[in-house]
């Protein structure tokens, strides 16, 4: 298994403190260039829009460093943009899926997926069931996954507990999209605190087992991954073993207050430092 950390442009970084857990992208070479002190193989960036993306500069960057993109994030098209796959407004879904497509040619340029996470909404609107957003869903990554296999990448859906999306909130549910869709190009990212909240941790990573491609590895606080943590880091280790997991584990940084802003190289060490001991003893 290989270590990342979040990161983030300096554009996402500036909206506020909540983008404080990651790395901040002033330049890639210098945001890969102190993950890799701190012991970490990559990098899992939070991008704006993928058209101001500097793809030369990224990809000399991580030539010269050795450094890897686990995978590229989209929550700010969500959170900022307004942009959603599912959406009253055919306007703003044509936007979103346009903008994907746009990040899967970055990512294929780059040898990483793109995720898809709160960018693909819910359900919004009452009158409609369930089960028609989950057709609108699956029509849409079909459309991607096709996309995906002419230009050759992949992409991935994270399953993200209630209180955040009001649909694929477990691993069984996305597997049903993933089944319908039926491509070998749409992968899973498993994050510990949103599965959590929604199921077991350990029958969920069973359940995803082949599908899983890369790891949101933090406390179920959000905390980062510490020996004293609330979650048992051991076992889970053990359970990613079990299902030949080989895939990449992203670590968050503690953002809490300045002073500990201040400090994130310290804990994103003590992250990382610990997890490569679990890996080597339970591996």
């Amino acid at each position: 298994m290989k270590l990342a950390v979040f990161a983030a442009s300096k554009q996402y970084y500036d909206l506020g403190h909540a983008y404080q857990d990651s790395v901040r992208i002033e330049t890639f070479k210098d945001a890969f260039l102190r993950a890799k002190a701190c012991g970490v193989d990559g990098l899992e960036p939070a991008i704006c829009r993928p058209e101001e993306l500097d793809v030369a500069e990224l990809k000399s960057a991580m030539e010269q460093t050795g450094m890897g993109i686990s995978m590229f994030g989209t929550s700010y098209w969500h959170s900022e943009l307004g942009l959603e796959l599912i959406n009253p407004d055919d306007r703003i879904c044509a936007e979103a899926l346009c903008m994907f497509k746009r990040a899967l040619k970055v990512g294929k340029e780059c040898g990483a997926p793109v995720g898809l996470g709160a960018l693909r909404s819910g359900i919004y609107d009452n009158n409609k069931p369930v089960a028609w957003h989950v057709d609108r869903l699956v029509e849409i990554c079909r459309d991607i996954a096709s996309y995906c296999s002419e230009i050759d990448t992949f992409f991935t859906i994270e399953p993200q507990h209630r209180l955040y999306q009001n649909m694929i909130n477990n691993v069984p549910q996305a597997l049903e999209v993933i089944n319908r869709v039926g491509s070998d190009r749409f992968k899973i990212t498993f994050d510990l605190k949103q599965s959590f909240i929604e199921e077991d941790i350990f029958v969920a990573i069973a359940q995803a087992r082949e599908l899983l491609y890369n790891v949101h590895f933090m406390d179920c606080d959000h905390a980062p991954v510490a020996p004293n943590g609330l979650l048992d880091f051991a076992a889970i280790i053990k359970a990613l073993y079990a299902v030949d997991f080989d895939g990449w584990l992203s670590l968050t940084m503690l953002d809490v207050n300045e002073d500990r802003v201040r400090r994130q190289d310290e804990h994103l060490k003590v992250s990382a430092s610990y997890v490569r001991e679990l890996l080597a003893n339970l591996g």
